[in-house]
């Protein structure tokens, strides 16, 4: 998005404040819901803009007030600095105008946002800090893999795999500052959008069969560096599809665009599809909800997947103590 149609679209004026921003941001989302309410199907990814265009604008000012120049198209500042700043810092410290990015979304997105995705709207619970570690140690699980492709899956449904793979993401694209996507690999079933409430319509579905590109489908959320890929069009051969050669096509090329692609896939049983994931990724992750799943179909789980793609086992739902750890400030 040009910075033109950013000043345009915020109706404001190119010497704008950063007061000022914020306040025609809180103005434009205040008159997107009015919109939405009267029309939903109009005004589909016209928030998505709204909110690219704050962030865009704020981060300008960003840069402008830590290097005391004027209005650059270039520039680090604040910002590079704060993609690499330890998580705790990022959140002790308050770290400037991107603190302010993140809360003035927040309070425009709270009832946009589902109660499951923690680790956006409650970005210092122990709940968040278990991603970041989940993430930090993947990652050394994937050593240098030249492309991560994760795909996170469970033995059956109902086994918090999809907000294992929203929460992930999350925190991999903003608290990592690394470019990430959220795919929804479940064509028969999907569910990420239910979560995220203003995913596009179109998606992997209408891409495989030539109806639509990927960047038709692709929805920025959240964060600049976080973009969901919807399943799209409800498919009921997903073996079909996913068994394509422009499925493999597709990976490649997400890959290369994308430092990680997380594939929210259907549950290993009773479906074949994650025979076929299970070559097309770089590694998997089984979440196993305490309490629910018996070790007997756990391993019989593991034993039908590549151990060698098998990073390791999500145990979700677990009942943790958390406050002796977390009473002392540091």
């Amino acid at each position: 998005m040009k910075k033109e149609e950013c000043y345009e679209l915020l109706k404001i004026k190119v010497e704008a404040t950063p007061e000022e921003i914020q306040k025609a941001f809180d103005l434009a989302v205040k008159e997107y819901r009015a919109r939405e309410r009267a029309s939903p199907s109009q005004t589909e990814r016209e928030f998505e803009k709204i909110v690219a265009a704050y962030r865009l604008l704020i981060r300008e000012r960003n840069r402008d007030s830590s290097s005391g120049s004027s209005i650059s198209e270039n520039g680090g500042g604040r910002e590079d600095v704060l993609k690499h700043q330890p998580v705790s810092e990022v959140y002790s410290k308050g770290a400037g105008h991107e603190k302010g990015i993140q809360r003035g979304i927040a309070e425009n997105m709270t009832d946009e946002i589902d109660k499951h995705l923690v680790a956006f709207l409650e970005p210092r619970s122990p709940a968040s800090e278990q991603y970041r570690v989940l993430f930090t140690r993947t990652q050394q699980l994937l050593g240098n893999a030249l492309h991560k492709l994760l795909a996170i899956s469970s033995s059956v449904k109902g086994e918090g795999k999809t907000v294992t793979s929203l929460n992930l993401a999350t925190v991999i694209a903003r608290d990592f500052g690394r470019r990430t996507l959220l795919l929804d690999g479940d064509l028969k079933k999907p569910d990420i959008h239910s979560y995220l409430r203003r995913a596009g319509k179109m998606g992997l579905v209408d891409v495989l069969l030539g109806k639509a590109t990927l960047e038709d489908c692709m929805v920025p959320f959240l964060f600049e560096d976080l973009f969901v890929l919807p399943a799209g069009t409800r498919c009921e051969n997903s073996l079909k599809f996913l068994s394509m050669p422009k499925m493999g096509e597709i990976l490649a090329q997400l890959a290369k665009e994308f430092d990680y692609v997380i594939i929210d896939t259907p549950p290993v049983l009773p479906l074949a599809d994650m025979n076929i994931f299970s070559n097309l990724v770089d590694g998997i992750l089984l979440v196993v909800r305490a309490g629910k799943t018996s070790r007997d179909v756990v391993k019989k789980v593991l034993e039908s997947l590549p151990s060698q793609k098998v990073l390791g086992v999500i145990l979700n739902d677990m009942e943790v103590n958390f406050k002796k750890h977390y009473t002392a400030p540091y």
